[in-house]
C-alpha cells in the first residue's frame, strides 16, 4: 500500500503557490507504478463520507487500475489488494453506483483490445470481488465506456456499454431485473450500423422524469439521442443540432450553464493528432437546442478527450474543465474555463490554474477530497504515443475563498440506492435575489470521468433561505426547507408530499412556454399526466426577489390553466414562478420573458 498526503501542497514548474486557486499535491504515489491512465472517478467506496479516487489504466498489454482510499481527508492510499489492481486489463472508462442496492458502490470498468469488461461488487468495506456468471464480465470487447441508469424506474440500475472496435461494434444495454441478475436487451437497436461509439450518459434532457440516453460517435458519424417513452421503449431522435457530427465526438457533459432550469450540452471533439472544434449547445427548454456559436468553447480547436462541469469557485454557476490528448505538443494538457453566470465562459488565467504538464491528458472529474466545500480536480494522463514515457497523473486541491456552499448526498429507497437519475433543484437568496440551480445525480459526467455522487452547489458570499426540491428517479418529489449553508446534508427518500393518484397533486406540474414572449399566448400551468389541477397559488418574482404577480386558483377539472399574467407590460428578463399547494411551497420554475 502506497500513501501520499493531500495536505502537503507543493508547486511545480516554478509557479508561485500564493497566487493560485488550484495547487498540485504531492504526487509521488501516483508516479509508482507508472501509468498510461484513462478514467477518473470520485467515489466513496467505503461509505465513510469521504470521496475516494479511482483511476483506470489502458496499456495494450494491460495494467493495474488504481483505487486510492481517502483516509481522514488528508491521505490517499493506493490499494494493491483490489481486483482492479490484480486483474490486469487494458481499461478505459469506469462507472460506479450501488448496483445491488445494498448500501455500497459497485463498479463496471470497460476494457479494450478484445478483453472482457470488468464488473466488481463491493463487500461493504470498500473491498471488491469479481463475480462469476454475469454477462457484464463475459463478453470479449473493445469497450470505451459504460454508465449506470434506471431507465424503467423499477429501482434496479441497468448498464449501457459503448464499443468502438472489433468485428461487432454494437453497443449493449443490460437490464437488471433483480439484484445481480442482468439480461442483455438485443431487441433494441442501440447503435446505427458500424458506429464507433465513445461516451455515453443517461440524462433526463427533457425533464419529463425518465432517463433518456445520449451516445457520442467518432469518424463524423452522427451522435445519438434515444428518448425514453416511459413504457420501456425508446425512439431515436432526429434532426437535432446536437446529433450532427462533422468530426469525432469523444466526450460530452451536461449541465445547466445559465441556471434557467434545463440542461445544456458541451461536446468535445478530437481527431487523432488533428485538432477539431468543440461545440457548446444551449437547451431552449422545448426539446430544441441551439449552438452557442460565439462561445469560446465552440471556437476552441484541440484534441478534447475529457470534460467535467462543476462550480469550482462557489459563485453559483458551473465552470468547465477540459483535457486534450493524442495531439501536437502545443495542444496537450488540461484547461479551466470560468462561467460568468450567464453561460459565457473565459479561459482561467494563472490566478486560478497552475501550469499543468504539457502531456497527453484523458479523463477528468471533480470531488471534494478534504471536505472543505470546494471542488478538487483530478486529471488522468496518458502516453501520447508508444515511445512516450508514462506521465504521473495530476491532482489539484482547491483553495477555499469566502463563498458559501452546500453539498447533498441522496439515499434512495424505492428508487435505486445511489439515486442515479435524481434531479436536485435549489433556490437560495443570493445578495437578496432568488437564484435557481439544479444538479443531476449521474454515474458518468464526461468520457472516462465521474464526478462525486454527492452533488455540490456554490452559493457565493451572501446566501440565505436555501431550500431544495428533489425529484427522485421513481418520480416522487420531496422538499427540504430552510437549510443551513456550508454543510453536507444527507437526504433519504421519503414518501411524497402528495401521491400521483390524488387530485391534489402537483408532482407532474409544468409551465409553458419558456421563454414567454410578449406577443405570445401567455403563460400556462399544466399537469403532464393530464390529471386535474388542484387548488393552488402562484407567485412570480423578478430577479431582485420582488413579487410581480400572484393569484389563487381553485381546484378545477382542467389539466391546464392560463395564469393571465400581464406579461406584455412586464419588462424583459429572468423571473421565477413559485407554485404552492395547500400553503406549502412545492415547485419553482425559472423562466425568461422576451419580446
Amino acid at each position: 500500500m502506497k500513501t501520499f498526503s493531500i495536505t502537503c501542497i507543493i508547486c511545480l514548474f516554478g509557479v508561485s503557490c500564493a497566487a493560485q486557486v488550484f495547487q498540485f499535491i504531492a504526487e509521488d504515489a501516483l508516479n509508482n507504478p507508472p501509468s498510461d491512465s484513462r478514467s477518473v472517478n470520485f467515489v466513496d467506496v467505503n461509505s465513510d463520507g469521504l470521496d475516494d479516487l479511482f483511476i483506470s489504466n489502458g496499456s495494450e498489454g494491460g495494467a493495474p487500475d488504481f483505487l486510492y482510499l481517502n483516509q481522514e481527508g488528508n491521505q490517499l492510499s493506493l490499494q494493491e489488494d483490489q481486483p482492479f489492481y490484480l486483474n490486469v486489463k487494458p481499461s478505459v472508462g469506469a462507472t460506479f453506483a450501488d448496483a445491488d442496492n445494498d448500501g455500497d458502490l459497485d463498479a463496471s470498468v470497460a476494457s479494450w483490445y478484445g478483453v472482457t469488461n470488468g464488473f466488481y461488487l463491493n463487500d461493504g468495506t470498500g473491498q471488491f470481488i469479481s463475480p462469476t456468471g454475469t454477462p457484464l464480465n463475459q463478453t470479449n470487447s473493445y469497450s470505451e465506456s459504460s454508465a449506470w441508469g434506471d431507465f424503467n424506474r423499477d429501482g434496479w440500475l441497468d448498464l449501457f456499454v459503448t464499443n468502438s472496435g472489433g468485428a461487432d461494434r454494437s453497443n449493449s444495454l443490460y437490464q437488471q431485473t433483480q439484484a445481480g441478475s442482468f439480461e442483455p436487451q438485443p431487441s433494441i437497436n442501440w447503435s446505427l450500423p458500424n458506429n464507433y461509439s465513445r461516451s455515453v450518459s443517461w440524462i433526463d434532457y427533457d425533464s419529463d422524469d425518465d432517463l433518456d440516453l445520449y451516445v457520442t460517435n467518432e469518424n463524423a458519424q452522427p451522435n445519438e439521442l434515444y428518448i425514453n417513452q416511459g413504457d420501456d421503449t425508446f425512439i431515436r431522435a432526429e434532426n437535432l443540432p446536437i446529433l450532427e457530427n462533422t468530426g469525432s465526438t469523444i466526450t460530452h457533459s451536461w449541465g445547466d450553464i445559465d441556471n434557467d432550469g434545463d440542461v445544456d450540452l458541451f461536446l468535445g471533439n478530437a481527431g487523432y493528432f488533428q485538432p477539431q472544434a468543440n461545440k457548446l449547445f444551449r437547451n431552449l427548454g422545448n426539446g430544441e437546442f441551439e449552438l452557442v456559436a460565439n462561445s469560446v468553447l465552440s471556437n476552441l480547436s484541440q484534441c478534447t478527450f475529457g470534460s467535467a462541469f462543476g462550480d469550482i469557485d462557489n459563485d453559483a454557476d458551473l465552470d468547465l474543465v477540459l483535457t486534450s490528448g493524442y495531439c501536437t505538443p502545443d495542444k496537450l494538457g488540461a484547461q479551466l474555463f470560468l462561467n460568468d453566470g450567464n453561460g459565457n465562459f473565459a479561459l482561467a488565467d494563472s490566478d486560478y490554474w497552475p501550469d499543468l504538464p504539457q502531456v497527453c491528458s484523458y479523463g477528468t472529474a471533480m470531488g471534494d477530497l478534504n471536505n472543505d466545500g470546494f471542488l478538487d480536480i483530478a486529471v488522468a494522463h496518458c502516453k501520447n504515443n508508444s515511445a512516450s514515457p508514462a506521465p504521473p497523473n495530476s491532482i489539484l486541491l482547491n483553495t477555499p475563498n469566502d463563498n458559501n456552499w452546500l453539498k447533498v448526498k441522496l439515499i434512495g429507497n424505492t428508487s435505486n440506492r445511489s439515486a442515479i437519475g435524481a434531479r436536485v433543484e435549489m433556490v437560495a437568496l443570493i445578495n437578496e435575489a432568488p437564484v435557481f440551480q439544479q444538479r443531476r445525480v449521474s454515474a458518468q459526467t464526461g468520457y472516462a470521468g465521474q464526478n462525486s455522487l454527492t452533488v455540490h452547489f456554490g452559493l457565493a458570499e451572501e446566501a440565505t433561505g436555501v431550500w431544495l426540491i428533489i425529484v427522485w428517479p421513481d418520480g416522487k418529489i420531496q422538499q427540504v426547507n430552510n437549510l443551513e449553508i456550508n454543510q453536507t446534508v444527507t437526504i433519504e427518500e421519503s414518501e411524497p408530499v402528495s401521491t400521483t393518484a390524488s387530485n391534489y397533486s402537483l408532482d407532474r406540474v409544468a409551465i409553458s412556454p419558456n421563454p414567454v414572449y410578449g406577443r405570445g399566448t401567455g403563460l400556462s400551468v399544466f399537469q403532464q399526466d393530464e390529471q386535474s389541477l388542484p387548488e393552488f397559488e402562484v407567485r412570480i418574482f423578478d430577479g431582485t426577489g420582488k413579487v410581480v404577480f400572484e393569484k389563487h386558483f381553485d381546484g378545477t377539472t382542467q389539466s391546464d390553466i392560463n395564469l393571465s399574467w400581464p406579461y406584455a407590460r412586464t419588462p424583459n428578463g429572468s423571473y421565477f414562478v413559485q407554485i404552492w399547494d395547500r400553503q406549502k411551497l412545492f415547485r419553482v420554475f425559472p423562466i425568461l420573458k422576451v419580446d
